[in-house]
């Protein structure tokens, strides 16, 4: 009876060993950005950019992530759309950066336009160093 008892538990140790995630190591999955510009004006002109740079990833992925809601209806025109890509899925966002350092961005993830976020001044600064504005 024993020895029954200690397989038991043995062989269910090994399930919950098994089946468990570890959640402390998160990788990103995030392997392709690309921005393709829509509006060449402003100053510096806006330009279209894709990058696999493991840091460009980590700056826009740390970006969408902390975006916030916005409250109320959107009126925007977009600068750019911003596609995050992972291989298998591929999100698709509007992104209106501007060149002031002072502003926050603007996210709209397709294919709720209705919704939009914002990316705080710092991480929009980020962005802006990485698309160049």
């Amino acid at each position: 009876m024993m020895r029954k008892g200690i397989l038991l538990f043995i062989m269910a140790v090994l399930v919950l060993v098994a089946c468990s995630t570890d959640s402390t190591e998160k990788t990103s999955s995030v392997q392709r950005i690309k921005l393709t510009c829509k509006m060449a004006q402003g100053d510096p002109p806006c330009a279209s950019l894709e990058s696999e740079d493991p840091k460009v990833v980590a700056i826009v992925e740390n970006a969408v992530a902390n975006a916030e809601e916005m409250p109320g209806m959107l009126n925007y025109a977009a600068e750019s759309i911003l596609r995050i890509s992972t291989g298998e899925e591929m999100d698709i966002y509007d992104l209106n950066l501007g060149s002031d350092r002072e502003q926050p961005a603007l996210l709209v993830k397709w294919p709720d336009t209705s919704t939009g976020y914002e990316i705080a001044i710092e991480d929009a600064n980020r962005l802006r160093e990485v698309f160049g504005r």
